[in-house]
């Protein structure tokens, strides 16, 4: 299955959104059980979770995440 340049700006930023909220738990006591390790878990399929999330809060022109995403394709 191959994904679209949009699907896959779009999968980096639920992963890189979903690695922040996690790291949010972590660092507040939520679902102290299981924070780190999903936490972990997302992080390592996320590069730079919170700048990407912070940056995609702040931007939310397409066209932005378009240049995010090939800067990310970059690193």
């Amino acid at each position: 299955m191959m994904l679209t340049e949009e699907e896959m700006e779009e999968v980096v930023l639920k992963r890189c959104w979903l690695a922040r909220y996690w790291s949010l738990c972590v660092e507040h006591g939520i679902q102290a059980e299981i924070a780190g390790a999903k936490h972990e878990y997302w992080s390592s399929f996320a590069p730079l979770p919170v700048e990407i999330v912070l940056a995609a809060g702040k931007e939310p022109k397409r066209r932005n995440l378009h240049v995010r995403f090939h800067l990310i394709c970059m690193l």
